[in-house]
Parts: C-alpha cells; structure tokens; sequence
C-alpha cells in the first residue's frame, strides 16, 4: 500500500479568500464576546398579578357565589363568614325577637278582648243596665293590655336594632376583591367550616402581564431600569413583544443563579399572552 501524505503549505493560509474567512471569523468572536449589543436570557417566564385569597378568620363560609372563569371587579365581595359563637349569638337574638313579637300578639288579642269588653258595658250603662262602676274593670283591664303592649314593641324594637346590628357585623367580616380579575381556582364552598388560613379563591389579572427573568450576576452591570427589551414566546417564535425593564430585585437569590428582572410588555387587545409561559429576552445592552 502507498502512503499518503498531506503538506500544507503556509501559502495555502496567505490566499486572500482564507485571510477573509479567519478576519471574519474573528470579528464575529470579538463582537459575540466583546461587543455584542444584546443579552440573551432564557427560562423567563410570563407573570401577572396573582392572589390566592385567605380567610383571616375560622367561621363558616356564608357567601361564596363566584365560579372558576368568572369576571371579578375591584372591591367587590368575593365571600363571607361567620364564627360559631356569632351564629349562635344570631340564633339567640332571633329567638328574643321571635318572642317579643308573640308577646305583642298576645297583648294585641287581649287589648281587642278588653276593648269590646269595655265596649259592652258602656252600652250597658247608656241603656241604664248597668252602674258606671261596672265600666271600671274593663277600662281597667283595657289600660293594663295597652301599658303592657306598649312596653313589650320598645323592647321588640331594642331587640331588632340588636339583631340588626349583629348582622352587620358578620357582613363586614367580608373579603373584597383586591383588583379586578377572574377567578382561577375555587377550594371551598358555602357551608363550609373553615380554619385561619384557609384557601378560598385564587385571583388573577390576565390584563396586566410582565415578564420575569433572571439576569446572570456577570451580566448585572450591564443592566440598568429604562433599557429595552425583545421578547419571545416559546409557543410563537414568530413573533415578538417589545418591552422595557421596569425592575431589578436588590438582592441575588441565593442559588447563585442571578439576579430577578422584570419586564413590562407593549400588550395590544387580541393578544394571548398566559400567565406562566415560558419566554426568550433579549435585551438590549449597548
């Protein structure tokens, strides 16, 4: 077998089409490591004010209307609940209100009973069939009904102001939506007894969306608030959403992974931008 050898000849790397190739090759080294105008971030993600709503209380849940997917506007009341001693409390004014209106019921009967009775006698006396004195025991009996009745409705109208009040308590023991959303998750239900703590809703707002990153700690200097931003979906490749920093964290995380960002986006109407999504950045750095 005959043995091939190969020379290479430095004349060969002096032609002026490879002098070309390696100038090239090295501007492009020296501009991607030196000079490059942008910084590539992945594994950003897509984020929007998120909430999961807590009870700060034990009770039981009383008002929980809302489903997942519903539209949820500021300050309205997502849901409310009462303890145990409220609920018996409400129970027990209910009752002094149940019995005060009996009462009165009953004095009413016996005021109308009264009446007709003192009704009775005095036509008994017009027709000179009685003595006036025969009048005074109804009359009085009349008197005694009315004084009774009058006190028992100033005791039923304490007693409702009380109930009253107690209501309004446990409505102000109410959890109003922080901003406007739509509900995310539902974990309970009305009737449900709850612990402090407790999860009832999650709330987002998909109108407002950022996005979040992670800036290597080699790279920090290179960013400052105000710088712009390009940034990628990995389920649209195709297009992209300018944006600017609007905040960087004061502290690194300690996984020595850098140092959180967070982008606002240019958001137009019609566009699918979910919370969550994963993200490619590339921000602009000369």
């Amino acid at each position: 077998m005959k043995n091939f050898t190969i020379e290479l000849s430095w004349k060969a790397f002096l032609k002026p089409h490879t002098i070309i190739l390696l100038l090239v090759l090295g501007c492009f080294f020296y501009w991607f490591f030196a000079v490059r105008p942008y910084l590539d971030v992945n594994e950003a993600r897509l984020s929007a004010p998120f909430l999961e709503v807590r009870t700060d209380q034990g009770g039981r849940l009383t008002y929980a209307p809302f489903e997942e997917g519903d539209a949820i506007k500021q300050g309205q009341i997502l849901f409310s609940l009462s303890t145990v001693e409220e609920k018996l409390q409400q129970k027990q004014m209910q009752a002094t209100v149940d019995s005060f209106q009996n009462m009165l019921a009953y004095y009413s009967a016996g005021i109308e009973k009264a009446t007709e009775e003192y009704i009775a006698a005095r036509k008994s006396i017009d027709f000179d069939l009685g003595s006036a004195e025969s009048s005074e025991p109804p009359l009085a009996v009349l008197q005694q009904q009315q004084q009774q009745a009058k006190e028992c409705k100033e005791q039923l109208a304490a007693a409702q102001e009380n109930l009253e009040r107690a209501n309004q308590l446990v409505c102000q023991k109410a959890i109003a939506a922080p901003f406007s959303g739509v509900i995310v998750k539902r974990l309970k239900r009305e009737g449900d007894l709850l612990s402090f703590g407790d999860m009832v809703y999650s709330l987002c707002d998909p109108s407002q969306v950022w996005v979040d990153a992670i800036i290597p700690e080699k790279h920090i200097t290179k960013i400052s608030i105000g710088q712009k931003a390009s940034v990628r979906l990995l389920v649209d490749k195709q297009r992209h959403w300018e944006g600017t920093i609007v905040w960087i964290s004061p502290m690194a995380l300690l996984s020595n992974e850098g140092v959180p960002v967070r982008i606002s986006l240019k958001k137009k109407n019609g566009d699918l931008l979910i919370p969550n999504l994963k993200a490619n950045v590339k921000i602009k750095i000369n």
